[in-house]
């Protein structure tokens, strides 16, 4: 038997492990998931999408000459709605609480601008227009625009105290859909508050007469949108 000498049995020795050295298992951070088909922004953020940063656009937007108003022309799928959403969510005023939460790591978060968060935002979408015929198009259309009446006095209820009678107004069809609309311009201005106005899907319809590919159709669309036709009025 080979008897070890008191070096070999130092060596041998195992050293104590220290209860702090020892690495707890991290907890590994679900994927983010793939946002097909989705265009709301908060959505996006809320529950952990894939979203690509381009807020850098809005400070640029600001930064132009004419920043009154914009019209975006870029193709289908190029992500117009998603960003109408996220200008909608950066502007209103309902969500100054939301900003770190929505923006925090984002570029306009890190260079937020004196314009965010001090709108009543107002958005419209014409994408669910029935273009069946004429009147149905005349009707679906200003019916779009008293929904929409409806739904932005509803979410901005603080800042418009009659909110409620004016939308049974607006359903019991008292007041014309234009009407409306200036009434609620004016109604805002005396309260001190801007509207941000935002129109995603504006052409649909329009795309959807043209496509018929028939005189009834170009004919209905020359219509609506001439001189004294109900789109322009």
């Amino acid at each position: 038997m080979v008897k070890k000498s008191p070096a070999q049995k130092t060596i041998a020795k195992k050293a104590p492990i220290k209860k702090s050295s020892v690495k707890k298992p991290t907890k590994q951070q679900a994927p983010k998931l793939l946002p097909y088909g989705n265009a709301d922004f908060r959505r996006l953020r809320t529950q952990n999408c894939i979203y690509v940063d381009k807020t850098r656009f809005i400070e640029l937007l600001e930064s132009e000459s004419n920043n009154n108003s914009k019209i975006f022309i870029r193709p289908r799928r190029f992500g117009k709605s998603l960003f109408l959403s996220t200008l909608s969510y950066y502007y209103d005023i309902n969500y100054k609480n939301e900003f770190d939460l929505l923006f925090g790591d984002l570029y306009i978060g890190q260079h937020p601008t004196q314009r965010r968060n001090s709108y009543a935002v107002m958005g419209f979408n014409f994408s669910g227009i029935d273009t069946s015929s004429a009147d149905d198009v005349k009707t679906s259309f200003f019916n779009n625009i008293r929904n929409t009446i409806c739904r932005f006095l509803d979410k901005h209820e603080n800042i418009f105290p009659d909110a409620a009678n004016v939308c049974n107004q607006i359903n019991n069809l008292d007041y014309p859909a234009l009407e409306a609309l200036d009434w609620v311009f004016r109604i805002a201005d005396k309260a001190g508050i801007k509207i941000f106005v935002i129109i995603d899907e504006y052409d649909h319809f329009a795309n959807d007469l043209i496509a018929k590919d028939s005189i009834s159709g170009d004919e209905l669309y020359k219509t609506i949108v001439a001189v004294n036709g109900f789109v322009r009025d």
